[in-house]
């Protein structure tokens, strides 16, 4: 019994040894524990407030004119698409983004529900894809003068979709940096 507990005790200490990290860094601690100290990961984040549409300095352009609605924020995201969220009224609240546009036919809206319906239509000279869903939301995407435009509604009240849309592919303005007076 006398030698068993020996063996026993032995066993434990070689455990306790290997478990334990012998560097000076880490002495005392478990290998995987000093590895997450020493080692703090942050990710920035993407998403940069501004006061006003003007993203010349990071994105190379600014919104100069956009329809008279109510203008809630103001965001840069990734250094490379502009988004103005706006209210309308209770039921109407749009999200508007823009970037420079890459030639790729991209969708800059960040919505990826499903759309059952899907048209494209003419909004002055310019050809307009837009989705709509069951949940009646609704999603319109363009490109116009060398950018790429997304335009979102959550839930579209009183069926203003198009009136709204037709304000925006008409409305917006832009600017590019080389013009903007800093």
């Amino acid at each position: 019994m006398k030698r068993f507990l020996v063996l026993l005790s032995a066993a434990a200490v070689l455990m306790v040894v290997s478990c334990t990290s012998s560097d000076s860094k880490g002495a005392g601690t478990t290998g995987d524990a000093a590895a997450s100290q020493k080692t703090s990961v942050q990710v920035p984040n993407p998403r940069v407030s501004y006061d006003k549409p003007d993203f010349s300095e990071k994105a190379g352009f600014a919104v100069k004119t956009y329809p008279n609605y109510k203008l809630d924020s103001v965001v840069l995201i990734a250094d490379r698409i502009g988004e103005l969220n706006f209210s309308i009224d209770v039921a109407n609240k749009p999200q508007f983004r823009v970037a420079v546009d890459t030639g790729k036919g991209e969708d800059i809206s960040g919505v990826y529900d499903k759309f059952e319906q899907n048209d494209v239509r003419k909004i002055g000279n310019t050809d307009v894809k837009v989705s709509v869903n069951a949940m009646s939301s609704a999603r319109a995407l363009w490109v116009k003068d060398g950018y790429t435009f997304s335009l979102y509604i959550g839930t579209v009240g009183d069926n203003r979709f198009l009136d709204i849309l037709t304000s925006f592919v008409n409305g917006v303005v832009m600017e590019p940096a080389k013009a903007v007076k800093k």
